[in-house]
């Protein structure tokens, strides 16, 4: 066997060698961004069902601030006489 035949053999083991290395290290990867996915995808459902919490608080608290703006409107109107001399107050 020559030398370029012996540096032929040990640069093909070589390349071999980090091939296969590549490919672990691309099996890794990729299994550690399919956690992280999981992880995201866990993380931004939670964040979409604690929108969804604040948004229906958000519109119960409006319902429950018109209803009091109402009654308070009403009150006023009643306290003027309520007897349709006067508009009623603007709601």
């Amino acid at each position: 066997m020559s030398e370029s035949d012996d540096l032929r053999t040990f640069i093909r083991e070589i390349t071999l060698r980090f091939e296969r290395g590549m490919d672990r290290i691309s099996r890794e990867i990729r299994a550690d961004v399919a956690v992280v996915r999981e992880e995201n995808r866990h993380y931004f459902e939670a964040l979409d069902r604690r929108a969804e919490e604040e948004s229906r608080r958000t519109d119960d608290l409006i319902a429950e601030s018109t209803a009091q703006r109402q009654a308070l409107l009403h009150i006023l109107d009643e306290m003027r006489g309520g007897d349709g001399g006067t508009a009623p107050a603007a709601g």
